[in-house]
């Protein structure tokens, strides 16, 4: 360790693996899924898709997969999917067990 550039080099490494735009842009899409939730375009969604896939053997697991193949669409992330509407589902998926017939909101 009788060499200093070896700190210098560390330090740099470290900053280039976090300044990353793909890194900046989780927090976005958290951010994105948020809005969306406030703005009740999710609970829209799911009702939506409660009527598409609902009634079908297992329901809710198909309203979730139906309903994050159309969010994908709309926000383009998987982490804005996610904190989108896992918010809604994961209450009622937690109250149903594994059956996952229960009315939705």
């Amino acid at each position: 360790m009788d060499n200093p550039l070896i700190f210098k080099l560390i330090a740099q490494r470290m900053y280039g693996g976090v300044e990353s735009v793909v890194l900046l842009a989780i927090p976005f899409f958290i951010l994105a899924g948020e809005v969306m939730n406030h703005a009740g375009i999710t609970d829209g969604l799911v009702r939506f898709c409660k009527t598409l896939v609902g009634h079908l053997r297992g329901g809710l697991a198909h309203v979730n997969v139906v309903a994050n193949i159309i969010f994908a669409g709309i926000s383009g992330s998987a982490v804005a999917d996610c904190v989108a509407l896992g918010k809604i589902l994961i209450l009622p998926w937690k109250k149903t067990g594994t059956r996952g017939i229960l009315p939705l909101p």
